[in-house]
């Protein structure tokens, strides 16, 4: 039997290997963009947001990523339906409400399989 060292190895060799951690995406400049597979949808709260919201992973070609979307995000893409779709992302800049308070604004786009497209 071989040790874990071997077995990893062996298993990289042959292509049976996954990322786990992913990276974060971060929206900073008008036009940054996730292109992906949705894979997970969870959880998330933190004190930079007043209610609770949700929390995407993205298979990339760059490998796992995660976002937040914010509620307008949430609206649009909080449905187990959309898990396993590709879609790309794209910021657009940040709105503010009537109440004053800044948000993200997205560009939210589904890649619509070619077994749907002539139908």
């Amino acid at each position: 039997m071989s040790n874990y060292k071997e077995q990893f190895e062996a298993a990289v060799k042959r292509g049976q290997t996954e990322e786990l951690v992913t990276a974060i995406k971060k929206w900073e400049s008008e036009g940054d963009s996730l292109i992906g597979r949705l894979e997970a949808i969870s959880d998330f709260t933190s004190s930079d947001y007043e209610t609770p919201c949700k929390c995407y992973t993205f298979s990339t070609d760059d490998g796992l990523v995660t976002c937040v979307l914010g509620a307008v995000g949430d609206k649009v893409l909080n449905n187990d339906n959309h898990l396993g779709a590709v879609f790309a992302i794209i910021f657009k800049g940040q709105g503010e409400s009537t109440k004053g308070q800044r948000y993200n604004v997205f560009s939210i786009q589904r890649v619509i399989p070619e077994s749907r497209k002539n139908k």
